[in-house]
């Protein structure tokens, strides 16, 4: 089990994080991790209060623009295709759609 200070150097070493503050709260943010060349986007997220306002792609861009700063040469990020602002999100600052399943379908009035 780590400590505070364990855990706090862990993350540091392992993520960064970006925030936009609204009269000192923390009213969006997004993390990065870092994989050799590429860094991949994770739980960026807009306080409820706060969205349709594009924080959540100020953040992300922001976040984005440093690591391509910092050397890394590409970014990817996941979710659900059901959350639509963040696909409008991501569609704005350039990611493209990867397929990730097989879809696999079967007629079964033929079967014996």
């Amino acid at each position: 089990m780590l400590n505070a200070a364990e855990l706090r150097e862990m993350l540091q070493r392992e993520e960064v994080a970006f925030v936009v503050r609204w009269r000192g709260e923390i009213v969006a943010s997004t993390r990065l991790t870092p994989h050799s060349a590429e860094v991949e986007t994770e739980h960026t997220v807009t306080h409820a209060a706060h969205r349709s306002r594009g924080l959540a792609t100020l953040v992300k861009a922001r976040a984005l623009a440093w690591a391509k700063a910092d050397g890394f040469s590409s970014a990817g990020t996941g979710g659900t295709v059901l959350n639509l602002p963040m696909l409008r999100v991501n569609a704005r600052l350039g990611y493209v759609p990867e397929a990730m399943w097989a879809t696999w379908e079967l007629g079964l009035l033929g079967l014996v």
